[in-house]
């Protein structure tokens, strides 16, 4: 009798065994599985995180004036637009109207663009920011530290 108990232990015990391998080897896959979506996921955070670093260049590069490569900002780097379309810092258009006045006979005349070379706005021998529009949009694309 005793032999037949042990047999019975001994069966119960291996399906116990067989049991704890499944398992065990269940829990070694899931294990294995998370760690690489885990990579997976760290490799999405990297992707994801140069996209945005990609994202604050493009901008940085839209916010800045295309003459003197520097960001607008609300002093006095205000973002203004040409009648062309054009839009520069106001110190960079500042420098333009002074350059432009020197060959101009009349205290009024029209800036040229620094792009298209067009007649923009008129304008007196002295820098008069009234004279021109600020570019809104760009001003309010400006982050707020600026």
């Amino acid at each position: 009798m005793q032999s037949t108990t042990n047999s019975g232990s001994s069966s119960s015990g291996a399906a116990g065994q067989e049991t704890l391998v499944k398992q065990l080897a269940e829990a070694k896959e899931m294990r294995s599985k998370m760690i690489q979506d885990l990579k997976t996921s760290q490799d999405s955070v990297e992707a994801i995180r140069d996209a945005i670093a990609e994202i604050d260049k493009k901008q940085r590069k839209l916010l800045e004036c295309p003459i003197c490569y520097t960001q607008y900002d609300k002093q006095s780097r205000v973002p203004l637009i040409l009648t062309c379309g054009h839009t520069c810092c106001a110190r960079c258009i500042a420098h333009q109207v002074r350059r432009q006045a020197i060959n101009s006979n009349s205290p009024v005349f029209k800036l040229l663009c620094f792009y298209c070379r067009q007649e923009t706005n008129s304008t007196t021998k002295n820098f008069d920011i009234e004279l021109f529009s600020i570019n809104k949009i760009m001003l309010d694309a400006l982050p707020t530290d600026y």
